[in-house]
C-alpha cells in the first residue's frame, strides 16, 4: 500500500527533517553561486562543481558557519534548492 502522506510528492521535491517538502534538483545541475539546503534548514553555497567519475560529481561548498566542505554525490541524487 502506498504511503498516503508521500503520495502527493513529485519527482522534483524531497522531504527534509524539521523543514518539510522542498524543491530539489539533481546534483549535477547545481552551478557555482547556487544555494543547497539540508535537514533542519541548514544551507550551503556552491563554490565549484566538477566531475568525480562517470556517475559522481564533487561539489565544493561553503556552509553558513564559514567552513568549506567537498561532497561527493551521485549525479542523479536529488538535493534541495535553497533561496
Amino acid at each position: 500500500m502506498v504511503n498516503q502522506k508521500m503520495q502527493h510528492t513529485m519527482r522534483n521535491e524531497i522531504h527534509l527533517q524539521y523543514y518539510g517538502l522542498a524543491a530539489a534538483k539533481p546534483a549535477q545541475d547545481f552551478k557555482p553561486g547556487e544555494i543547497m539546503m539540508w535537514n533542519f534548514g541548514h544551507k550551503s553555497k556552491v563554490v565549484e562543481v566538477k566531475e568525480a567519475s562517470k556517475a559522481f560529481v564533487a561539489i565544493r561548498q561553503i556552509c553558513s558557519d564559514g567552513k568549506e566542505y567537498t561532497g561527493r554525490y551521485k549525479k542523479t541524487r536529488l538535493i534541495a534548492k535553497g533561496y
